[in-house]
């Protein structure tokens, strides 16, 4: 009984955050239901756990505390998504880890402002993914 209670509790929010991003806020700030609806259309196939994009989101607000929904998805996941995944399937042969989509995000995060989102990336991804950049893009 209360985990259908939870799970009803939640399905509306959801679900008018699915509805916004056909048409993301310009005002509101990104939150963890904003990235879902956004993020889930380039990822159907990911599942994405919810503790883990909330974390994933307070994450990325540090970098730019008043991000917005619009901003996120125009600037940032379809401004540069063909080239992250260039280079996702380039940098896939030769590494240890799996390129998740948190990964790419980063990625994108990152191409939108190298010094806004500078730290996103650990400094190996960094460098690697700058000089692919100079040699690719």
């Amino acid at each position: 009984m209360r985990k259908s209670y939870i799970r009803e509790a939640t399905r509306k929010p959801e679900e008018e955050e699915k509805q916004k991003s056909l048409n993301p806020s310009e005002t509101d700030k990104l939150n963890a239901f904003s990235f879902l609806s956004i993020v889930q259309e380039k990822f159907p196939h990911y599942n994405f756990q919810p503790y883990k994009v909330d974390g994933f989101v307070t994450e990325v607000l540090t970098f730019e505390e008043n991000l917005t929904p619009s901003k996120f998805k125009q600037e940032i996941i379809e401004k540069g998504f063909d080239l992250v995944d260039k280079y996702k399937a380039y940098i896939s042969d030769g590494i240890r880890h799996p390129f998740n989509p948190y990964t790419e995000i980063r990625h994108l995060c990152y191409l939108s402002d190298k010094s806004k989102y500078q730290r996103i990336l650990y400094n190996d991804q960094r460098s690697t993914f700058d000089n692919w950049l100079h040699e690719n893009a």
